[in-house]
């Protein structure tokens, strides 16, 4: 399966998809409420205009629709009010011919401390492993954020050995090949050659 394919992914709470022009405004609106959180961690946080989130959005369906990219921004929607409240998806640090993709996301301040990152990055690191065939699932976490860690440690993602790139970049590289001991998750994911793709997780 192509991830280029990939037209959403629906856990219960939240619907991921490709970024798309039009969700710039909702983004940018997003960011701003929870710059001082972003600015900690994020570099590109330092400029949060809406220009720039603009140029964010048309480079990336202009990536998607290409299929040029080894990046794969989603924005990240809450279920119940379709209310675009972060970014998602696998970053620029993805070795796609290698079959390793890197998760990385944001989330709006607001919706914070309800488990929907520990929502999310699950539902994408089943979609990696069970829909793509990925051999690993990579986060590359600052050592202070603490909050992002968690939910590494919640998933059962472990903690790699460290590297000098590690040490020189104050990040940790956490990682999984498989989905055993995931939290069970109802998860749909969409693509443009099959319109629906259910995985029922009661049981690992």
């Amino acid at each position: 399966m192509s991830i280029y394919n990939l037209q959403k992914i629906v856990m219960p709470h939240i619907i991921l998809r490709p970024v798309q022009v039009g969700d710039e405004i909702a983004l940018n609106a997003a960011v701003n409420r929870s710059l001082e959180s972003l600015q900690k961690w994020m570099p590109w946080a330092k400029e949060p205009s809406l220009a720039a989130t603009q140029n964010f959005v048309h480079a990336s369906a202009i990536g998607w629709k290409n299929k040029t990219e080894n990046n794969f921004p989603m924005t990240v929607i809450h279920k119940e009010t379709q209310q675009i409240i972060g970014t998602s998806g696998f970053n620029e640090d993805s070795i796609i011919a290698a079959g390793i993709y890197t998760i990385g996301y944001w989330l709006d301040i607001a919706f914070q401390g309800q488990g929907l990152v520990t929502e999310f990055v699950n539902g994408l690191t089943r979609y990696a492993l069970d829909g793509l065939e990925a051999k690993a699932v990579h986060i590359q976490i600052d050592t202070a954020n603490h909050k992002s860690i968690a939910v590494a440690n919640r998933l059962g993602f472990v903690h790699t050995l460290p590297t000098d790139q590690e040490q020189a970049s104050n990040t940790i590289l956490f990682k999984r090949v498989n989905t055993c001991l995931l939290p069970p998750i109802h998860i749909t994911w969409h693509t443009k050659k099959c319109s629906n793709i259910t995985l029922y997780k009661p049981t690992n």
